[in-house]
């Protein structure tokens, strides 16, 4: 199975169109499956003022930051347009109500909640109404937040997406292992990977993971929030690689259990043992253990347990370094 790569690209366009257009341009051309923005209203997530401890109230940057983030519907449905002429899938992640009536003009192919909503009851409930598949990211949930918010999605189509919500996250916090309790709700499992390598995501690949979402950039991307955590255009054509890569051995026989290919049979005749006689033996000698040994090459026409040997006669005549067969034995 292929897996399926998001690009995401959050609001690294920093409010400018050209900028996004560019972000969906890199993407397809490097050959991603999504490129996806996160859809965010300042007004429905941020409060605008901050008291300070002398009790002044100043701006609260991210509401300013967010707000000079903001691209118009007309913008959206132009890149959307833009991204389906290319060939690559457009897609959001939704942090509040209001922000899905753009699902009205853009027909996305599933809805992506952030780890941070993951107990935003009321964002849930309507996203249930959609009959959208959803991606819900994990990080920060117990399996209790996870349980009561599959409760209020209703028995939607869902993958869950393992996510460590750290900014960038260093390789020996991303706690793959956890894929395994995930598990545990019978629903497909994808990683929102915010580590800067591939190491971890051959891990989750590993654990049958095959949905991967990685942030996205260009080189010369405005520094916003999510400038950090996020690949260059290199460096996730690289992650694509090791992904398809591995997709590619996964799907080959010799990643099975079944030991038959041509270097196990190679080395299984150079390295396994059978047993030959050690001497030469007359017709009807009763064999005793020092008549034969164990030793290489293999022989698949051998007799390879000593208890089958040991006691029986000899039919015919053999010599010393002969294989031990059923042929040779009454």
């Amino acid at each position: 199975m292929k897996s399926k790569i998001i690009a995401e690209a959050a609001t690294c366009h920093g409010g400018s169109v050209d900028e996004a257009q560019q972000l969906i341009y890199t993407a397809s051309k490097i050959g991603a499956d999504v490129i996806k923005f996160q859809l965010i209203d300042p007004p429905s997530m941020y409060i605008k003022t901050i008291r300070t401890a002398n009790n002044e109230t100043i701006p609260y940057a991210p509401f300013s930051v967010r707000t000079l983030e903001q691209l118009s519907l007309e913008t959206w449905k132009y890149l959307y347009r833009y991204s389906k002429s290319l060939g690559i899938e457009f897609a959001f992640t939704f942090f509040d109500i209001n922000s899905l009536v753009i699902l009205e003009d853009i027909p996305v192919p599933f809805i992506k909640i952030a780890s941070g909503d993951i107990t935003h009851k009321i964002l849930l409930k309507e996203i249930s109404n959609t009959e959208l598949p959803v991606m819900l990211s994990t990080g920060m949930s117990s399996e209790e937040d996870i349980t009561k918010a599959l409760d209020l999605l209703n028995n939607k189509s869902i993958t869950l997406m393992h996510c460590v919500s750290l900014y960038p996250c260093p390789i020996e916090f991303s706690h793959v292992s956890r894929i395994q309790n995930l598990k545990k709700f019978g629903l497909p499992i994808g990683y929102s990977d915010h580590t800067l390598g591939n190491e971890s995501a051959l891990l989750a690949h590993s654990l049958d993971v095959r949905v991967f979402e990685k942030h996205f950039r260009l080189n010369n991307s405005p520094k916003t929030a999510d400038y950090d955590h996020s690949l260059c255009p290199e460096q996730f054509t690289n992650y694509m690689n090791v992904i398809n890569y591995a997709d590619e051995l996964s799907s080959n026989s010799y990643m099975t259990h079944k030991v038959d290919s041509i270097y196990d049979l190679e080395t299984k005749n150079r390295a396994r043992r059978s047993y030959y006689f050690s001497l030469p033996l007359k017709k009807d000698t009763i064999i005793r253990p020092d008549h034969v040994k164990f030793v290489r090459p293999y022989s698949a026409s051998g007799i390879t347990e000593i208890e089958e040997i040991v006691g029986r006669t000899m039919k015919d005549n053999a010599f010393s370094d002969d294989l031990v067969t059923k042929d040779v034995l009454n």
